[in-house]
């Protein structure tokens, strides 16, 4: 009797799976939000001793267009796909969580399942503020020139990702003898110790205010291959002063 009982189950499962049913984990044009995966399929009909049958065959999973272009008037139009940006995301992230042991920012705790573009988009919309530059040879002298500001860096020195491409970093802070002498101990610190924190820092925007970025520490960059690559700053706030240097 088990016999039978175990032929007749066996043979009707075989049935089922002939017939081209599948359990519903996903349907063609599904799509995952996080991996921006579509799934398609297509059926084959085939036929059998004159019945006709379907068999699901999976064939692709299509990566839905999306976007990772920002366009705003106020911070300019920044391609957070492109291959510098995306290179330069995976620098910041690795060289400051080997320094301090923790995530960048809460938004990328966990980069489980997140592509290089999402991760990308996600350092850029963090709610801290994020810079970096690194040394560069102009006519025969080296300068440090920006290369990186996050959306919340743009908006709190008011500047478009375009101005500061390429913009001595020297430029975010007064002409001022005292000032440059100031910021250029903070940077040796770092460069010899790997990395330096401060309570806080005033810079001056593109429209001549002044705002006070809090709670900064600087650190150095190093590629996956250990080259160094310049150093980046990361503030968890900002405040902007008014001509008395009293917070608005």
């Amino acid at each position: 009797l088990f016999s039978k009982h175990f032929y007749f189950v066996f043979m009707k499962t075989c049935s089922f799976l002939s017939s081209g049913h599948v359990f519903p984990l996903k349907r063609s044009g599904q799509h995952s939000p996080l991996t921006g995966v579509t799934f398609t399929c297509k059926l084959r009909q085939r036929s059998r001793r004159a019945s006709k049958r379907h068999t699901m065959v999976f064939v692709e999973g299509s990566t839905k267009s999306r976007s990772f272009v920002v366009d705003d008037p106020s911070i300019g139009k920044v391609d957070l796909s492109s291959p510098f940006l995306i290179r330069q995301t995976q620098i910041l992230i690795a060289s400051y969580e080997k320094i301090f042991d923790k995530p960048i920012c809460k938004e990328l705790a966990s980069r489980q399942g997140m592509s290089m573009e999402e991760q990308s988009w996600a350092l850029f919309h963090a709610p801290i503020c994020l810079l970096s530059h690194d040394r560069c040879e102009i006519e025969g002298r080296f300068t440090n020139l920006f290369n990186y500001y996050n959306r919340t860096a743009l908006q709190a020195l008011e500047l478009s990702f375009q101005q500061i491409t390429g913009l001595p970093s020297s430029r975010s802070t007064t002409a001022d003898a005292q000032a440059q002498a100031a910021r250029n101990a903070i940077l040796t610190d770092a460069l010899a110790f790997g990395h330096k924190t401060y309570p806080y820092v005033v810079r001056v925007t593109s429209t001549g205010q002044f705002v006070r970025l809090e709670d900064g520490s600087l650190f150095n960059l190093f590629d996956d291959e250990g080259i160094y690559r310049g150093q980046a700053a990361r503030f968890e706030s900002f405040r902007r002063l008014d001509a008395q240097g009293v917070a608005i």
